[in-house]
């Protein structure tokens, strides 16, 4: 019996049964012959983010000195076109440059760094003091408590805020702010209103040079190599999908518009070190197979990363289970660390966070950890909530160093948004969420929250030509009925039967490539096979 696999050709029933681990399946072919992957305008805008000169014996008030220098003008101007003239009557309030500028009883705002002293929030120091030594540090998923307060800081002075119209559960350590209202007895600030630096300034869409034709690009996270506990099947399915060996013709040319692909970080399963890798008397063999054991994720993520490599661009992000440094900006992953893939032009590693340029559209990506970390300082139902306010503050990762670690940063701070993206998304994520925010100047953003791969088996497809991301999810469902054998009739066990066998992809479109097999003649009962593609 011939059936056709996958479009790609014929072969018979029998020897697809007998010879299951040995067949190669190659992509559809068109009448002009291989089907070309379609190409698109690339620029990596994340120089950045690299650090190129690492001193951690410098003090971390430097980066919020950078921080407060950068923003302090484009804060200090909004705050100016909000309050300039009059705030609720005829008193106009007075721009104040320094906190030790500001008089008691007069209507002003000034304009400062913030710090939210929270209880709750892990603090070494205050263990250390307690117990008199160092302990684990426990992280809360949230910090919040009705003990918090907040306080305005800058270069000379500072000022705790108070006020019935203060949200305190809105606002986090580490933004530029600046603040309307009072000073009154005993030093306080009474807020009466605040703004922030706004949306950036966002780039026009270069539309020059380009395709009529839409592209896509891939964005995956937390795919999890090497975890033995997850079924390996959908991360295979995905690897045949994506390389085009796997669905209908239709479903192969849409895949060919898949110019590049995104991974955003937790690309390995971390391993933890066994209870006797740090033991003194272990035998060479022992060692060796603690190592081959602790570095077999890596191993099959190089391979995994070789095989996309060969037929389109990848950027991988690192992290937090990657191997890679613990503070922000997370750097690229290291060359030797994945020797097969780094012999392709096509391979890219790039740190975390990552801005680049795609066809036209600015976009802006992170592995998680900075939207984690602010979670536990504010109130918000979502995390799609939490990057309009990063766009709003103009700034990523504001607790950074607070309670999220980074470099020690002299001259600059890399996290402050110098110019809207049009896509900005986050890896890492439960479930994918998406919305588009606006700016008060015709800012228009596509916010996305990319969900993990390990729990998900989902992958996103953006459009470069228009908002839509559809969601592909790869499961598998794989049945196989034997029909009823009637031991009555000696014919009809001669009687030809169907077994279907269905793979499915769940996406915007259901793709089923169904064979029917025809019952063999043979009394010995037939051997049952879970698949029949030999990607499974």
């Amino acid at each position: 019996m011939s059936v056709e696999l996958f479009g790609s050709k014929k072969i018979q029933y029998d020897a697809l049964l007998n010879n299951i681990d040995n067949i190669e399946i190659k992509p559809i072919e068109d009448e002009t012959g291989r089907i070309e992957r379609k190409q698109a305008q690339y620029k990596n805008n994340s120089e950045r983010f690299l650090v190129k000169k690492k001193d951690f014996l410098k003090q971390y008030f430097e980066v919020y000195y950078a921080r407060l220098q950068r923003m302090r003008p484009f804060v200090q101007a909004r705050a100016e076109q909000k309050w300039g003239d009059t705030y609720e009557g005829d008193e106009t309030p007075v721009l104040v440059s320094k906190i030790l500028q500001v008089k008691q009883g007069q209507l002003c705002y000034v304009t400062g760094t913030l710090y939210k002293e929270m209880p709750l929030k892990p603090n070494v120091l205050r263990e250390y003091a307690k117990e008199r030594s160092i302990t684990t540090v426990k992280a809360l998923p949230s910090y919040l408590s009705g003990g918090d307060t907040l306080i305005l800081e800058d270069e000379t002075g500072r000022l705790k805020l108070v006020g019935a119209k203060l949200d305190i559960n809105s606002l986090v350590t580490g933004i530029v702010i600046a603040v309307l209202g009072r000073e009154i007895a005993g030093g306080d600030f009474e807020v009466l209103d605040w703004c922030f630096g706004d949306f950036a300034p966002q780039p026009e869409i270069q539309v020059k040079g380009l395709s009529p034709e839409p592209v896509f690009l891939a964005l995956i996270s937390g795919m999890k190599v090497g975890d033995e506990s997850l079924n390996p099947l959908p991360l295979e399915m995905f690897l045949e999908w994506i390389e085009g060996h796997l669905g209908s013709e239709d479903e192969q040319q849409m895949v060919s518009r898949i110019a590049r692909l995104v991974i955003v970080g937790n690309s390995i399963h971390q391993i933890e070190s066994s209870e006797n890798s740090s033991s003194k008397f272990q035998n060479k063999r022992q060692i060796l197979e603690e190592q081959e054991r602790v570095s077999r994720p890596i191993h099959e993520l190089d391979t995994m990363l070789t095989s996309i490599c060969q037929n389109m661009h990848v950027d991988i992000l690192p992290g937090a289970t990657d191997p890679s440094s613990y503070s922000l900006p997370q750097q690229p992953l290291n060359p030797c660390l994945l020797p097969l893939s780094a012999q392709y032009t096509t391979f890219h590693p790039v740190p975390n966070p990552h801005e680049f340029q795609f066809n036209g559209k600015i976009y802006l990506g992170s592995s998680g950890q900075n939207i984690e970390n602010l979670a536990r300082y504010i109130n918000r139902e979502n995390k799609l909530d939490v990057m309009e306010d990063t766009l709003k503050w103009r700034h990523i990762a504001p607790t950074a160093p607070d309670t999220l670690a980074c470099f020690p940063f002299l001259e600059d701070d890399p996290f402050i948004v110098d110019q809207c993206p049009h896509v900005y998304f986050i890896g890492n994520q439960p479930k994918f969420e998406t919305k588009t925010v606006s700016g008060s100047e015709g800012q228009d953003v596509k916010l996305i929250l990319v969900p993990d791969f390990s729990l998900t088996k989902t992958i996103l497809l953006v459009n470069s030509h228009t908002p839509e991301i559809p969601p592909f999810f790869f499961n598998l469902d794989i049945t196989a009925k034997d029909s009823m054998e009637d031991s009555s009739s000696k014919n009809s066990r001669k009687e030809k039967k169907n077994t279907p066998l269905t793979l499915i992809i769940k996406s915007a479109c259901i793709i089923k490539t169904s064979i029917t097999q025809q019952k063999k003649k043979k009394k010995k009962k037939k051997k049952k096979y879970s698949a029949l593609i030999p990607l499974l």
